[in-house]
């Protein structure tokens, strides 16, 4: 589910009104640990994006796909992952281009713009970002 600190109440709306999951099911974590222990590079971390970010991340990154449905949530992991990522790493942003996660659109904008950086609009409705 969505952090409060870190969602819009337009963001929190929408995932109440769509919500396909229960997030907050009990064995969740468990089920997870479950579906990716046969992947030994895969770690699995508990917490709060972006709070563990600072504490449990990687030092490099190639690849960084972000799915957290909030803007505000999305743009703070990038304060703290972005020089993480590699010169013409991939940044990949779910639901970028999607009418109804205007808000996430409207802070990726924001942000990479202060970054001096652009966004390709895929026809997937996600954006890519190749790092300068």
């Amino acid at each position: 589910g969505l952090e409060p600190k870190y969602s819009t109440e337009i963001e929190l709306q929408w995932i109440n009104a769509n919500k396909n999951t229960d997030y907050s099911e009990k064995e969740l974590e468990a089920a997870v640990r479950k579906r990716f222990s046969k992947y030994p590079f895969v770690k699995v971390i508990k917490g709060i994006i972006p709070d563990i970010l600072n504490t449990n991340s990687p030092k490099s990154i190639a690849f960084l796909h972000l799915d957290l449905n909030a803007g505000i949530a999305e743009t703070k992991a990038l304060d703290i992952l972005y020089e993480r990522v590699e010169k013409n790493g991939i940044i990949l942003l779910d639901d970028y281009g999607r009418f109804e996660h205007m808000e996430l659109f409207n802070a990726h904008n924001e942000w990479f713009k202060k970054n001096n950086q652009s966004i390709l609009e895929l026809p997937t409705g996600q954006g890519l970002v190749i790092k300068k």
